[in-house]
């Protein structure tokens, strides 16, 4: 297996679904924290979740956890960044705790395509990207870009995209079904994430 480091997502405000922690909302037998993380750990050499809050039962997972240098929850690229400063491996892919479909392959399926992009076009970053949807935190990079990361929020940047656009990344198609990018981010969803657990 190469080397890589997963970031999990799991710092938000969770504004959508009335300011919750969303790394422990209910999801199959557990929580979306915890589903995410026996959903990565065999897919990467290290974990590190990324949290701002509830510390404690996050550090309780046995795992790397790392809080936003900038306060007032300031997005995800904020927890990237400050993340990339505990990563030592060469390749880092990203999950977002309110994807928990992601499949078993996610990581070998980016890898496989960052491999070849960055060999014709020397792109540091792929992402998931589907014909009439971008997911552009479903992504992985060479950690080389950290410092264009940081650089970029520091200016005040805060739009993945406008990072994704700066650094060079090229979306991909990973062909999985578009099931695989549901995300936890309403009430709705979360009406319905019976009849996803059971899919």
């Amino acid at each position: 297996m190469e080397s890589i480091t997963a970031i999990i997502l799991s710092g938000g405000k969770g504004s959508r679904l009335g300011g919750v922690d969303k790394g422990w909302l209910p999801f199959q037998d557990g929580s979306l924290i915890q589903h995410q993380l026996r959903c990565m750990s065999p897919q990467a050499t290290n974990i590190i979740i990324s949290a701002n809050r509830n510390l404690e039962k996050y550090r309780a997972l046995n795992v790397d956890v790392v809080v936003d240098r900038l306060s007032d929850y300031q997005g995800p690229i904020a927890g990237i960044s400050s993340a990339l400063e505990h990563v030592t491996t060469d390749l880092v892919a990203v999950a977002p705790v309110d994807m928990p479909k992601l499949p078993d392959n996610y990581v070998v399926e980016l890898l496989y395509h960052y491999k070849i992009n960055y060999q014709l076009k020397k792109a540091p970053l792929v992402y998931a990207k589907e014909t009439e949807q971008s997911h552009y935190l479903c992504c992985l990079f060479n950690r080389q870009i950290a410092e264009q990361i940081g650089s970029y929020l520091m200016k005040g940047g805060r739009s993945v995209k406008g990072m994704i656009e700066q650094v060079g990344g090229i979306g991909v198609d990973l062909k999985m079904s578009s099931s695989c990018f549901w995300n936890y981010n309403s009430d709705q969803d979360a009406l319905s994430k019976e009849s996803l657990q059971n899919n």
